[in-house]
């Protein structure tokens, strides 16, 4: 979760609905990036505001197959280099110490 804007909007329109209960459930949520008051039931982990990719997470159409979350290298993204670049990937093990620093 980002800002958490989409999150809210969602949320608000479903409880205009009236249903009996609504939980929400995010796998990554980055807490220095919400933009709005957002809260979830359930929160996988969270995470640093670093630009992640894999699982479905995209930069520009791109590394959103990978078989793992990773997080773009910086100048990827700031300069909008779009092409495929693996080198331009932390790797597997540096992204979870980075992402998850308690696991070992």
């Amino acid at each position: 979760m980002d800002t958490g804007l989409s999150l809210a909007y969602i949320k608000d329109y479903i409880w205009q609905h009236k249903p009996s209960s609504l939980k929400t459930c995010v796998l990554l949520d980055k807490p220095e990036a919400h933009k709005t008051d957002v809260t979830f039931d359930y929160i996988g982990y969270s995470i640093k505001n670093e630009f992640v990719v894999g699982y479905g997470l995209d930069f520009a159409e791109k590394y959103r197959n990978l078989p793992f979350i990773g997080i773009l290298k910086e100048e990827l993204y700031k300069y909008k280099i779009h092409t495929y670049c693996r080198p331009c990937l932390i790797t597997f093990s540096a992204a979870l110490n980075a992402l998850f620093p308690q696991i070992p």
